[in-house]
This record gives structure tokens, sequence and C-alpha cells, in this order.
């Protein structure tokens, strides 16, 4: 008897057990329902996911640039020159600057170098950059008394961008490796004839 009497106790505790829960199920359904400021678990708006930040890549900014070279000019010698950039990229295709670029160079003449450049860029695939442009070109020191002066000349610049922020496409900060051929046409009395600048370097780019 007590064996069976124990058992018909452990039911009546579940049994109460049971029935309290569920009264308080129901009254907790009768009070989510009375509240009108309620909203189902399964209603409830989930928070928007943060969106990836967004750049606007044709958007217009300032440019600066530099590079230090050596090579030669033609006919002349080897030559060192330093050329600085100031301008505008319009997209991240799109620029344009102002080019100074000062040198001198030595061998079978001496003298110096100046090259005041508007040139256009066009930046290819986030990496390479092709810039051209007309220039006005200052010749001076030169042993060759016919050459000094000061002539016209076409700038023309190849990049290698090492920069290239892979998160804002289209904007850099960092080295380059630089080529320069720049011909001047130089003119005296009698005649008109080229002296061609080419050079190689290491610069820096931010845009």
């Amino acid at each position: 008897m007590g064996k069976y009497s124990g058992l018909r106790t452990a039911w009546a505790a579940v049994a109460l057990v049971l029935g309290f829960a569920a009264h308080a199920g129901r009254a907790h359904a009768e009070t989510r329902a009375e509240d009108p400021y309620y909203v189902p678990v399964e209603k409830r708006a989930r928070p928007a996911p943060t969106p990836e930040p967004t750049y606007d890549l044709d958007r217009t900014r300032l440019r600066f640039g530099f590079d230090a070279n050596g090579g030669a000019v033609v006919g002349r010698g080897v030559a060192h020159t330093v050329a600085l950039r100031l301008g505008v990229q319009a997209t991240s295709v799109l620029g344009a600057y102002y080019q100074a670029q000062a040198g001198v160079f030595a061998g079978s003449d001496f003298g110096g170098l100046m090259f005041n450049s508007l040139m256009g860029s066009l930046v290819l695939n986030d990496v390479m950059e092709l810039s051209a442009g007309p220039s006005l070109d200052l010749r001076s020191g030169s042993m060759r008394t016919r050459e000094e002066g000061v002539f016209a000349g076409v700038a023309t610049r190849l990049a290698f961008m090492l920069g290239a922020d892979a998160k804002r496409p289209g904007n850099r900060s960092g080295l380059s490796l630089v080529f320069h051929a720049h011909p001047t046409f130089v003119r005296t009395d009698t005649t008109t004839f080229v002296r061609t600048l080419f050079v190689f370097g290491l610069g820096g780019e931010w845009y």
C-alpha cells in the first residue's frame, strides 16, 4: 500500500504542476491579447543589415604627385630630373594636371632643363596611367648656346600604380613606377631639330 500511495502522490504533484502551467499560459495569452502595444515575435521587424560603405568613384578631387628619374637626352648625355604634379582627378578614369619637371644633363653637352606641361591623363584598369600634353621648355647653361632659350615641347608619361585601394577603387595613395618621354623642338635661325629626353624613375601619387 505504501508503494501505491507514493505513486499516487507523485502523479498528483505532476498533475498539479501541469495544471498550474496551463493556467499561467492562458493568463499570459489573455494579457498579451489585451495589450494594444504587444507585437508577436514573428511579426517584429528585424534590424536592417548594415550596408556596405559606398564611394562616389566619379567625384572630382585634387591630385598631387612627384617622381625622381634618371635617363638620357638623346645625343647629349645622361640626365636626371625631378617632377612635381598638381591638378584634379575628374573621375576614376580621367584627370588633368600641371607638371613641372626640372633637371640637368651632361655628356657631349651640359645644361639645365625646365619643362612646364599641361597634361591630360587616362587611368586604365585602376593600374596604368597614360598622360600627354603640350609643354613650354626652358633650356639653359648649354655649351651649345644655339640650344638655349624657350621652346615648344610635348610631355608624355606612363605610370604603373602600386597603391590602388581595392576597397575604394579609383583612389590611390602610394608608389608609382614612371617613364617620361619628352621631345623639345629646338629652333635656331636656320633650322629646327628635336632633343628628346627619356627618363625612368620612382614616384608617388595621391588622389
